[in-house]
């Protein structure tokens, strides 16, 4: 597991639960040291601004229930990173292009749409066409308050 999925294991976590959780408990889970997981919270806290608490009582970790609900950005993308061995990417004016195979585009339209105005789809048209009605569609629900 890598940095970034270790972070958003740590922030689900901290979502679903309702009880705080130690750090020991984490570092099990993820097979890393309490060490890792002290430095996972700075991050957390210190670059993501996650309202992350230690609850004396319960003697564990938790997001501060007095705060706003807390996200984590819907994605961090490193070039170099591999998905699928079939992919191909390159950088043109500023902008990182990628293509990926895919079979059902279900899941690729919802992750895509993780994203908002941060990614576009260039092709296919029948997927560029689905993303954009799925976004006109949230954008509607958005509109009727």
């Amino acid at each position: 597991m890598n940095d970034t999925e270790r972070i958003y294991h740590i922030h689900r976590r901290l979502q679903e639960t309702v009880t705080a959780i130690p750090k020991q408990r984490l570092a099990a889970e993820l097979e890393v040291s309490q060490r890792t997981i002290a430095r996972d919270f700075d991050t957390l806290r210190d670059r993501l601004n996650a309202p992350i608490v230690y609850d004396r009582k319960q003697q564990g970790y938790r997001y501060d229930p007095e705060q706003e609900s807390f996200e984590l950005p819907g994605f961090w993308f490193r070039a170099d990173e591999t998905w699928h061995p079939e992919q191909a990417g390159h950088w043109q004016d500023g902008r990182y292009h990628l293509s990926v195979p895919y079979a059902n585009p279900t899941e690729l339209i919802m992750e895509i749409m993780k994203h908002g105005s941060q990614v576009e789809v260039l092709d296919p048209p029948e997927l560029r066409q689905a993303v954009a009605q799925a976004l006109k569609e949230a954008a509607r629900q958005y509109a009727r308050d």
